[in-house]
C-alpha cells in the first residue's frame, strides 16, 4: 500500500467514524465494560465461586488485565475528548488537529507499557506468593522443625533413663552410708561421671514445703533450689521421672528417690545452645506460618 493510499484509508475511516459516531459509542461501551467486568471479577473472587485453595496466577493476571484493557481504553477516549474540547476553543490555530492526533497516539502509547508491567508484576507476586504458601515450603518448616525438635526429645529421653536408675542407687546409699555422709558424696560423684551428667543434688523436702540441699555436685545449693519450682516437685512425687522447663544450654530432670521421706533428685546436662536456640526458632517460625496460612 502506498502512501496516498494509506492516506486515503485513514481518511475514509475518519469520514465513516463521524458518520457514525464511533467515538462516543466507544466511550459509552468502555464504560460499561469497566462496570460490568469490575462487578464480576469482585463477585468471582468474594462470592462462593472462588476456589476453596485460592485463586492461581493465570486466573489473577486475566482478571487485571481484563479489568484494565476497558478502563485503559476509557481514559485515551477521554483524553481525546478533552484533546477536541481544547482544540475547539483554539479552533483557527495552527495544528489543533495535530494536537488532538499527537493527544491519542501518545495515549494509546502510554497504555500499553502499562499493561505490560501490571501483567508481569502481577504473575511474579502470584508466582512468589504460590511458591511461600506450597506444599515443599511447609514440607521444609516442618522438616526443620522435627530435626530440632527431634534433638531436644533425645536429650530429654536420655536424662528420663539416666536420672530413674540413678535415684535407686542413691537410695541404696542412703542404706549403705548413711544420708548426706561423705561417702553419699562420694556415690553422686561417681553417679555424675558414670552418666555424663554435668550436675546432681540431692534436696529434702519438709512438711511446710521447705527445701534443704543434702548433696550437691556442680552447682551450688542456693541455685537448686532456685531451679526446682513446687508444681515439679509435685509431680514427681507421683514417681515418674519430671523432665524440667531446660534453660538456654541445659536439659534438666527431677524425681522422687524416697517419696515417703520427700527426697528428690535433681540432674541436668549440658546440651549445645545453638541448637536449643534453633528448635525454639523453627518452632516459633513455623507456628507464625501456620497462623499465616489460617488467616
Amino acid at each position: 500500500m502506498t502512501r496516498l493510499q494509506g492516506r486515503r484509508a485513514r481518511a475514509r475511516f475518519r469520514r465513516w467514524g463521524q458518520r457514525n459516531e464511533i467515538y462516543p459509542r466507544l466511550e459509552i461501551a468502555a464504560a460499561i465494560a469497566t462496570i460490568v467486568i469490575s462487578w464480576t471479577s469482585y463477585a468471582l473472587l468474594a462470592g462462593g465461586a472462588a476456589p476453596a485453595n485460592g485463586v492461581s496466577p493465570p486466573l489473577v493476571t486475566l482478571l487485571v488485565v481484563a479489568n484494565l484493557l476497558p478502563l485503559m481504553l476509557l481514559m485515551v477516549l477521554i483524553a481525546r475528548r478533552v484533546a477536541i474540547l481544547l482544540s475547539n476553543r483554539r479552533k483557527g490555530l495552527a495544528g489543533s488537529k495535530l494536537h488532538v492526533r499527537m493527544v491519542a497516539l501518545f495515549a494509546g502509547i502510554a497504555a500499553v507499557p502499562t499493561i505490560l508491567v501490571v501483567v508481569f508484576a502481577s504473575l511474579l507476586f502470584q508466582f512468589g506468593v504460590q511458591f511461600w504458601f506450597s506444599d515443599r515450603v511447609k514440607t521444609v518448616l516442618d522438616s526443620s522443625n522435627e530435626v530440632a525438635q527431634v534433638y531436644v526429645e533425645e536429650n530429654r529421653q536420655r536424662i528420663t533413663e539416666d536420672i530413674v536408675p540413678m535415684a535407686g542407687d542413691m537410695e541404696n546409699y542412703v542404706t549403705d552410708f548413711g544420708l548426706g555422709s561423705v561417702s553419699f558424696g562420694e556415690g553422686l560423684l561417681l553417679q555424675v561421671a558414670r552418666r555424663s551428667l554435668t550436675e546432681a543434688a540431692v534436696v529434702g523436702r519438709a512438711a511446710d514445703g521447705k527445701l534443704t540441699p543434702i548433696a550437691s555436685y556442680g552447682i551450688k545449693p542456693a541455685a537448686v533450689l532456685a531451679r526446682l519450682k513446687t508444681i515439679d516437685l509435685d509431680k514427681a512425687r507421683v514417681g515418674a521421672a519430671t523432665v524440667v522447663a531446660q534453660g538456654t544450654d541445659r536439659v534438666e530432670a527431677v524425681v522422687a528417690t524416697s517419696p515417703s521421706a520427700q527426697r528428690y533428685l535433681y540432674v541436668s546436662r549440658k546440651v549445645d545452645p545453638v541448637v536449643l536456640a534453633r528448635a525454639d526458632a523453627a518452632a516459633g517460625a513455623l507456628g507464625e506460618y501456620r497462623a499465616l496460612i489460617e488467616r
